[in-house]
């Protein structure tokens, strides 16, 4: 099968080697910039602000998921052959990963019934942390950083959103030590935890 992301005309594939192509339309964006495959046939491409979409043939139900990142800017991404991590790079020069996202035809989504914001791990931190989301209900949320003050200083994502479980990388390299607070927001939902960057 043949994939092809184009610029603002979304995703293509061809099963007869580009004589005939079918629109994808599980994939919520016109505007794909990467296309990836894994050594085990599972398709991962970066959609813009649709954020990563990937199809597995390890699921019960083989059509395109969203893996997250949405309104990300994603521009680019890759699967590593050798340890299966996947890398997706964002418009303003920041690289996320994600370790092993598909695994074996035991794994199946679980999508969260309720709401939850983890605290980041490692807390304190320096200069990176990780915060895991659960997301319960489709809808539009952000996830904001913001100093002891209370201004903004960041937003980790902002868009519509899924459910599922979602895990964020905050890089502090630019900020002051301290305690920020984080916030996830959106459909009826508002949530924030404290943490520390200590340089």
């Amino acid at each position: 099968m043949l994939f092809v992301g184009t610029y603002s005309s979304g995703l293509f594939t061809s099963t007869d080697n580009g004589l005939s192509w079918t629109y994808e339309s599980g994939v919520a964006s016109n505007y794909i910039y990467g296309v990836s495959v894994d050594t085990s046939d599972n398709v991962f491409v970066s959609a813009w602000e649709g954020g990563v979409y990937y199809f597995s043939k390890l699921l019960t139900e083989s059509t395109w998921q969203n893996y997250g990142m949405v309104g990300f800017r994603v521009s680019s991404i890759v699967i590593s052959p050798d340890t299966r991590s996947l890398f997706a790079g964002t418009s303003d020069g920041r690289v996320f990963v994600m370790d092993n996202p598909l695994t074996s035809v035991e794994d199946k989504e679980v999508v969260p019934t309720s709401f939850d914001l983890s605290q980041n791990y490692p807390n304190p931190f320096n200069p990176s942390t990780t915060i895991n989301v659960s997301i319960a209900k489709a809808g539009n949320y952000s996830l904001q950083v913001y100093n002891i003050l209370g201004q903004l200083v960041t937003t980790l994502f902002e868009g519509d959103m899924n459910p599922g479980s979602y895990k964020v990388t905050f890089n502090a390299s630019n900020f002051a030590s301290g305690i920020y607070i984080y916030r996830l927001q959106g459909n009826n939902i508002n949530i924030s935890k404290k943490m520390m960057l200590l340089k």
